[in-house]
């Protein structure tokens, strides 16, 4: 064997050697790409489902919040319907004085 066909049979198996060693590395990149997108997928399911949860939580919040400023808002423009009192000064802490209280009161 002469040393020009020598040398094309080492450049054979180096070029072989070479595409057997990138096709082992391809297969392991699409493994990894593989895993990485259903990671991404995973994700992005959950973060999905909890914006869901929230949305339904801080809709809920807001609903309370609306009605409670839209009560205040009545009461502040009158026309909630609330007893008399309601709308009236707080009553004084002292005991009502019975007639002979008020004749005794006045007799003094």
């Amino acid at each position: 064997m002469g040393a020009h066909a020598e040398w094309m049979e080492n450049l054979v198996e180096e070029i072989d050697s070479m595409y057997q060693l990138r096709a082992k590395e391809n297969e392991l990149r699409k493994v990894q790409v593989n895993q990485l997108l259903s990671d991404a997928r995973d994700l992005v399911t959950k973060l999905h489902h909890e914006g869901q949860q929230r949305a339904r939580e801080l809709g809920s919040f807001l609903g309370e919040f609306g009605a409670d400023v839209r009560a205040a808002a009545d009461v502040w423009l009158g026309r909630s319907t609330h007893s008399t009192g309601e709308r009236s000064r707080p009553a004084e802490f002292e005991k009502p004085q019975g007639k002979r209280e008020k004749k005794k009161g006045k007799q003094r």
